[in-house]
């Protein structure tokens, strides 16, 4: 979950403490790594072009990873979905449900990632997606309903 920023922090701190956790959230979100480090590199670099007027930098930076992420998982619907190599002392259910979420439409598993990944509360989840507490409480709700009926 990216932390309240504190108002000394330096941007190259806040690089540093939330690069990565980015990365993954972007990651989870478009099943891709390159473009998920351009999403966030972009999205850096939107937040450095704005940083004087940025009141919570973090949750800026999370809000434009989220939705970029999203927009690119609706561009690349067609795109055979990418495999990562298993780790071989992982659980063959975790494989299932990285394939179960890869299923999911954009905002239902953004939304998951989001809720469950980042511990986010709805209310953060809906502003990150653009929408209500409660449009992020039902997208939740249903990638769930589906997650259930795909892992039967």
């Amino acid at each position: 979950m990216a932390a309240v920023v504190d108002p000394s922090t330096t941007f190259e701190q806040l690089y540093q403490r939330e690069r990565q956790p980015m990365v993954r959230v972007a990651y989870l979100i478009t099943r891709s790594r390159p473009l998920a480090d351009e999403i966030v590199h972009d999205a850096f670099a939107t937040l450095l072009e704005r940083w004087d007027s940025v009141g919570a930098p973090g949750g800026y930076l999370r809000t434009v990873v989220v939705r970029a992420a999203v927009a690119a998982r609706r561009r690349e619907w067609r795109r055979p979905p990418l495999t990562d190599p298993v780790v071989a002392d992982a659980p063959s259910d975790v494989e299932d449900i990285k394939v179960a979420l890869g299923t999911l439409p954009a905002r239902q598993r953004a939304a998951l990632v989001l809720r469950f990944y980042l511990d986010l509360p709805f209310e953060d989840v809906g502003a990150a997606l653009g929408c209500p507490a409660v449009t992020a409480r039902s997208l939740v709700h249903r990638g769930l309903d589906t997650l259930r009926k795909e892992l039967r």
